[in-house]
């Protein structure tokens, strides 16, 4: 007779410590020769590492977990902690690092681009430090990769500007909630665009939010869709509508244009009619009477009065309409300064 020896039980795993996965991949590397791609991985790298740097992430960088080169791109794995980090400042960083690189690359061919798609994700992953094989596997890991690998992030990268935006990001679901719905993030919520990632050949469909640090339109390329079929609730993570982009915080950075020495913008205006007072700004050009006494400024910027002009003052900002046809044209200035 048999000896019975119990049922066998089954016992539970310890889980892999939470973390969170940063995953990039170059824009068209397939297009590019073997020697460019030699260059690209290897900048790769170095942007990531500088931008780490830059948002002073130096020590996380240097002890990340699983980091590797993917060829077309590069992955590492950091505590849950500096999550936010990765979001802001890394990712603005980044792709102001990514512009600083530019003029070398095209030095080397005029037609050459480094831009990046980026993804993060979040998650329990093995991390024995390469003691034992299967550091960095799991689903957090396919979850980035599925966001990283999505036509809706893809489409965010195609429709900016080449030579503005070199970074569009996306970020799973989960890490989306955990850190910018948390309110971890220094990046407003509105930015946040909502989208599905529906990959029927990975029978893998979810949510992600895509963030652009320096968006831009391609001037070359179609008019941007709306949401259509990939939209997916955005905003709160809760069915929501899709947030709105701020555009004021989102807007690309510009930078101002001081006027050459010496130089004033010059304003026309035609006033017709009378006029007791007139307010003008910058010069006056032909006759301005001051009671019977009639007075000539001609250092540059208006043009004739017409009518009766009780008092002109200059110096003053702003357009003059007073009746009749107003003209005002300031090339070249910075709209902020109209105000």
């Amino acid at each position: 007779m048999a000896e019975y020896r119990g049922r066998a039980r089954r016992t539970s795993s310890n889980m892999p410590p939470y973390r969170a996965v940063l995953a990039v991949d170059v824009e068209k590397y397939s297009r590019t020769t073997s020697a460019q791609q030699q260059l690209l991985s290897n900048t790769v790298r170095d942007a990531l590492e500088q931008a780490f740097a830059d948002s002073g992430l130096e020590e996380v960088w240097r002890t990340a977990s699983f980091p590797q080169s993917t060829g077309d791109g590069y992955l590492v794995g950091v505590p849950t902690e500096y999550l936010p980090r990765l979001i802001h400042p890394l990712l603005p960083e980044l792709q102001d690092v990514l512009d600083d690189m530019q003029p070398a690359l095209a030095s080397e061919d005029r037609s050459l681009r480094l831009r990046l798609r980026a993804a993060i994700g979040l998650g329990p992953l093995p991390d024995t430090g390469g003691e034992e094989r299967g550091d960095g596997i799991g689903t957090a890991m396919n979850e980035t990769h599925r966001v990283l690998d999505s036509p809706a992030l893809k489409k965010a990268l195609a429709e900016s500007d080449p030579d503005i935006t070199f970074l569009a990001a996306g970020l799973t679901r989960r890490a989306y909630e955990d850190a910018v719905l948390g309110g971890y993030v220094a990046v407003k919520q509105r930015l946040f665009r909502g989208v599905t990632v529906d990959l029927p050949d990975k029978e893998y469909r979810a949510e992600s939010y895509i963030y652009v640090p320096q968006p831009s339109i391609n001037p070359g390329g179609p008019a941007p869709e709306g949401p259509g079929e990939s939209a997916a609730p955005a905003g709160n993570g809760s069915g929501g509508p899709p947030a709105p982009a701020d555009a004021a915080a989102g807007a690309p950075r510009t930078r101002r244009r001081s006027a050459p020495v010496g130089a004033a913008a010059e304003v026309a205006n035609s006033v017709g009619g009378d006029s007791k007072n007139t307010f003008q700004a910058r010069t006056v050009h032909g006759d301005v009477y001051n009671g019977d006494t009639r007075t000539s400024v001609q250092h540059g910027g208006i043009g004739p009065i017409g009518g009766d002009v009780g008092t002109a003052v200059a110096g003053t900002r702003g357009p003059v309409n007073i009746g009749g046809t107003q003209y005002n044209d300031f090339p070249d200035q910075d709209p902020e300064e109209e105000a």
